[in-house]
């Protein structure tokens, strides 16, 4: 008989839902998931009450025994798949590296029985280091036989497994014809080599050499050209451990154009920064001797923006340890430092740290990012990374009150070095399942040598040719507090309440805070689900000018408003959009627009896009053009997108809002009386038709000293996808307006107006031409 589970009275956390429920775990499989079920006979009972009940996570990116750079990574199969577990990981995905000439099938081999010992799920992409035919018929036998659907290509390791553009070239035309992704490690390896030499020879020999040698230009340049390769043979790409903010930006621009990339982040690119580098003892330095190395400070944010928008799609460790005495191996040399750094135990728990706790992730966006995404694009899903009736039993419970400080001396990876020394985190796994077997609990590791199985991954994964959002989601197999089809969403519009140039510009922003959050509270009494703000919300619409002093009214987002809106977010189960001035750095600021949900987590920001620059209306002076794609937030009650102001004469962009699955489009603006006022009512509404959903138009009113270019007019409104006025604000009062969505029609629409069937993105290369 089946061992049988019973985890009971936990919040169920999915790519796109939670809910509290049961969970029922009979042998390897999940067989139920609903709240108040019966308690089968003979169960384990878990009381999960408190606590949220996820997918395993997913790592796609392992190197347990890596022979490299003359040794071998210290950490093997069991050793490395027992930290994941610890840790919350119940399935990695390595690699297996051929030799330059060596068969692909030979190495293959070779690493399946290195992974015999492993204590979780596991599964390979392998890598393509040369060729000939050989190579060619190995990848079919791969795909056909063997259940491998991803090849990698290290564009970086010259003289050794660098593969150059004519690889590149027959191996990305092979994996198109067998239904494979390329995934790639983009550095050029030529320029790095070139720039080893130099920074050597110049005298920098330490760990310090390692980041100069290879500056993010390096990575840029090869991401760029490999997604241009990519293009032209038209296959589907998968960037690994994207580091810098220019290699996004290729990714964004990429798929801007429709072209099916994907982008992963490292746990530790997200939190740990070059100055590292600047360690003065050796031993310390070079265990953060990586590649692509840690960057600036400032690529940061734009990675986190990144995960947030869904243009980088997955997290992982490139888990690869090396210890301090293999280190050593480059003293006086940094060019001969094995590569890399752990990480495998500790992703789950730093993500959720420095990405849930801090508001930069919403749980669901977690459960997506560390797990179902990975699923999906490498095709295992519903297998792996979803808590679904028939779905293997990778679970993990997680404490999120759980406190800890991570250190070399008590993680369970094979190394005698933690980058993340001395953090302490708070939310940890309390109970990690693989396949049903309980292999973590309360702080005791019952990994089993060899436990784990090998999983197969068929080619030709649905997440390659359409966009994640569309592929099939998590459903809840009963019914309980079903997503509602009516929404009530409200817009705010103001008037600025005080208009004394005079006063300092901390007391103007204060005034017009403490105006709306009045009004946000009549909202949240009025029972409104969703509420959006006028554009720049808490300051007048100071563009007309160009006066300096306007930059103090920036903050950081998340900052200080955000955190407040997070709490009435909270009050109300409300979701917020709080468009504000944002300082992304000094002397860097955006016009943005946060995205609170209803619980509180600040879910992401929309940077815009389009920024005018004319007379009234200055605002290349104070707004960097936004560089975040068009995120999409799935919220406790629709999918939002936000279009500000002047980005709406742009039916590009509100196009790409709607292939990334929005419902609800909010444009929040600060517009007068004039020229193209009678655009107000038809550019929208023709946004709402073509694309199928729900726009929300916000405008101020008023007049504003000293600039006086007019009068804000107003009118914001509500349109359905059928382009019909559903509530619309007066021209001169302070209002809120409400109107009720139903969700439903949208669908009707679609299946009345096919746009996105007939659209034909094939013939549209004129529209990306300067």
């Amino acid at each position: 008989m089946s061992e049988i589970l019973f985890i009971k009275g936990g919040t169920v956390v999915t790519d796109v839902d939670e809910y509290v429920a049961d969970v029922v775990v009979e042998g390897e499989k999940i067989t139920a998931v609903a709240p108040n079920l019966p308690v089968p006979e003979g169960a384990e009972v878990i009381d999960a009450t408190g606590k949220y009940i996820m997918p395993g996570g997913i790592d796609p990116h392992t190197h347990m025994e890596l022979p490299f750079m003359g040794t071998k990574a210290n950490e093997d199969f069991y050793t490395g798949t027992a930290a994941a577990l610890a840790g919350g990981t119940t399935m990695i995905i390595d690699f297996v590296i051929p030799n330059p000439g060596q068969s692909l099938m030979e190495a293959y081999q070779t690493w399946r029985g290195w992974a015999e010992k492993a204590a979780c799920d596991y599964s390979f992409h392998v890598a393509v280091t040369w060729w000939d035919d050989s190579v060619h018929e190995d990848m079919g036998k791969l795909v056909a036989e063997h259940g491998v659907n991803s090849f990698k290509h290290f564009m970086a390791y010259k003289g050794a497994i660098m593969a150059d553009d004519e690889v590149l070239i027959k191996s990305f035309t092979r994996a198109r014809e067998l239904g494979a992704l390329c995934t790639v490690h983009a550095e050029n390896g030529d320029l790095v080599s070139h720039l080893q030499k130099k920074v050597f020879e110049e005298g920098t020999t330490g760990p310090k050499g390692h980041p100069l040698s290879r500056p993010p230009e390096v990575e840029t340049e090869a991401a760029q050209r490999v997604i241009r390769l990519a293009e032209v043979i038209d296959t589907p790409l998968y960037l690994v451990h994207t580091s810098c903010k220019e290699a996004l930006d290729a990714v964004i621009r990429a798929r801007g154009k429709g072209q099916r990339v994907f982008a992963e982040v490292l746990a530790q690119h997200l939190l740990i920064d070059d100055s590292v580098y600047d360690e003065p003892e050796f031993d310390k330095a070079a265990h953060y001797v990586m590649s692509p190395p840690f960057r600036p400070k400032e690529n940061q944010e734009a990675l986190w923006v990144g995960l947030q928008s869904g243009m980088m799609q997955t997290t992982a460790t490139d888990h690869c340890c090396f210890c301090t005495d293999q280190k050593r191996m480059g003293e006086g040399d940094f060019r001969k430092i094995p590569n890399g750094t752990g990480g495998v135990e500790d992703r789950m728990g730093v993500l959720w740290h420095h990405g849930v706790n801090k508001g930069k992730i919403s749980r669901s966006k977690y459960v997506a990012v560390t797990s179902t995404n990975t699923a999906k694009i490498f095709n295992v899903y519903p297998q792996k990374g979803a808590i679904l009736p028939g779905s293997d039993a990778d679970i993990v419970i997680w404490d999120p009150e759980l406190k800890r400080v991570i250190s070399k001396d008590t993680h369970h990876q094979n190394i005698d070095f933690n980058i993340y020394e001395g953090m302490e985190i708070k939310g940890s796994p309390e109970i990690t399942i693989c396949r049903g077997k309980i292999a973590w609990r309360s702080g005791e590791l019952t990994a089993v040598r060899g436990f784990g199985r090998y999983v197969n991954r068929p080619p030709k994964a649905a997440a390659w040719t359409k966009s994640i959002l569309e592929q099939p989601q998590a459903k809840r197999s009963f019914t309980e507090k079903p997503a509602p089809k009516m929404v009530k969403a409200g817009l705010i519009q103001l008037s600025n309440p005080i208009n004394d140039e005079s006063l300092p510009v901390d007391v103007i922003k204060q005034a017009a805070l403490d105006k709306h959050v009045e009004w946000i509270h009549k909202a949240g009494k009025a029972g409104v689900q969703i509420l959006c703000l006028q554009e720049v919300f808490n300051t007048p619409y100071f563009c007309p000018g160009q006066d300096k002093r306007w930059y103090a009214s920036a903050e950081p987002v998340p900052g200080p408003t955000t955190e407040l809106m997070q709490g009435l977010a909270k009050q109300y189960g409300m979701v917020i959009v709080v468009p504000l001035y944002e300082e992304a750095m000094r002397g860097v600021y955006y016009n943005t627009a946060a995205v609170i949900d209803a619980d509180g987590t600040y879910m992401g920001k929309y940077r815009k896009q389009h920024i005018p620059h004319t007379t009234g209306f200055w605002e290349k002076f104070f707004f960097k053009p936004g560089n975040g794609g068009y995120p999409i937030f799935n919220t406790r009650y629709a999918k939002v997108g936000v279009y500000i102001c002047y980005d709406r004469h742009f039916p590009e962009g509100a196009r790409c809002l709607g292939l990334n699955g929005a419902e609800i489009v909010f444009n929040p603006s600060a517009t007068v009386a004039g020229l193209s006022q009678y655009l107000w009512k038809i550019e929208q509404p023709a946004h709402a038709v073509a694309n199928g959903y729900y726009v929300g138009a916000i405008n101020r009113v008023g007049t504003e000293a000293p600039w006086n270019i007019g009068k804000f007019y107003g009118t914001s409104y509500f349109v359905n996808p059928r382009g019909e006025f559903l509530a619309e604000g007066s021209e001169d009062d302070d209002e809120l307006v409400i109107a009720d969505l139903n969700i439903d029609m949208i669908d009707e629409v679609r299946k009345t107006w096919q746009f996105y069937r007939d659209r034909r993105p094939e013939a549209y290369d004129e529209l990306f031409k300067i």
